[in-house]
């Protein structure tokens, strides 16, 4: 039987689950990690969703898959084997919180809360809540309990500023009531050079507008987010800054 077959195990998989699939499903059915990774490169036939989790197609994902994607990432857990200490067991409760843009999904996740499966996959509440919050990474969705858990106001996540009715940046987090905006450095997480050149491009836009930026990366925030959550707590008490009447917003899509 080849890949070509369209009753290969692989297909199949792929058909039935919106060629949205797991590490673990591909090595199962005898997929080798060298062909994993090699399929994986930049330009390849495959798309790197979430940690672990694989699209077998490249392109745009759908606001389906991307809910696939989540609810396959909350099932695959922190991916390690043997004992695990209640340190290991509470960092991957966080590091299941995924990454997925926010889509509409009304009857969507209304189904998905009501599904048989809900109660075997404990994590799921916190993936869904994430997702209509609006995060779009597994960093952002740590950086957000982070923030609620410091007793900070909730931000908007990933919205689409405006100055003076122009298109200014879209910032990982903005606080609109005090003009203020978090910064993730990709480097550590993004996988392409584009993408930090678009976060480098989006700070100087942030530095012409005068508009405050707290600066961290996923390594800080998982290592010592104190700094962070410090600055993001004494500019959120000062504000409104900059150009605060000048700017406008509206939810990405």
């Amino acid at each position: 039987m080849t890949r070509s077959d369209p009753l290969h195990p692989l297909l199949l998989l792929g058909a039935d689950q919106q060629h949205i699939v797991t590490r673990a499903q591909l090595r199962s059915l005898g997929v080798p990690p060298g062909t994993i990774a090699r399929r994986l490169r930049p330009g390849g036939p495959r798309q790197r969703v979430l940690p672990r989790v694989i699209r077998l197609q490249s392109g745009r994902l759908t606001a389906h898959r991307r809910l696939r994607a989540a609810v396959a990432y909350a099932a695959e857990g922190p991916g390690r084997t043997g004992r695990r200490s209640p340190a290991d067991r509470g960092g991957g409760a966080r590091r299941r919180r995924t990454a997925v843009r926010r889509a509409g999904l009304g009857e969507l996740l209304d189904q998905l809360l009501a599904g048989p499966a809900v109660p075997r996959l404990p994590h799921v509440a916190q993936v869904v809540e994430d997702l209509a919050a609006g995060v779009r990474s597994v960093v952002e969705g740590e950086a957000r309990g982070l923030v609620l858990g410091a007793g900070l106001p909730e931000p908007l996540w990933n919205p689409v500023l405006l100055l003076d009715g122009r298109f200014l940046a879209v910032p990982d987090a903005y606080w609109p009531q005090a003009c203020v905006a978090l910064e993730i450095d990709p480097r550590a997480w993004h996988l392409r050079p584009a993408d930090h050149e678009r976060s480098l491009t989006r700070a100087n836009r942030f530095t012409a507008a005068g508009l405050p930026v707290v600066r961290t990366t996923p390594v800080q925030l998982r290592r010592d987010p104190a700094p962070v959550l410090g600055e993001l707590a004494a500019l959120l008490a000062t504000g409104p800054h900059g150009p605060h009447a000048r700017i406008s917003r509206r939810r990405a899509r």
